[in-house]
């Protein structure tokens, strides 16, 4: 369970409670996940491949042109 400050990274879904990335004003896990690459953080190993697999357009970006 996370409190209501704990950040979720925009592009894999998880929850972090570390510095995280800056990116225009969104704040990442990691510097993969601000890239729109695959998350490498020990901690969201499982949920990198998962938010992959998910349409751009659910994490909110437009898909490949």
């Amino acid at each position: 369970m996370t409190s209501d400050d704990t950040p979720i990274c925009p592009e894999c879904g998880m929850p972090f409670d570390w510095e995280g990335v800056e990116v225009d004003d969104e704040l990442y896990c990691c510097e993969p996940c601000s890239r729109g690459e695959p998350c490498v953080c020990e901690a969201h190993a499982h949920a990198g491949v998962d938010a992959q697999q998910r349409m751009p357009e659910e994490l909110g970006r437009p898909g490949p042109l």
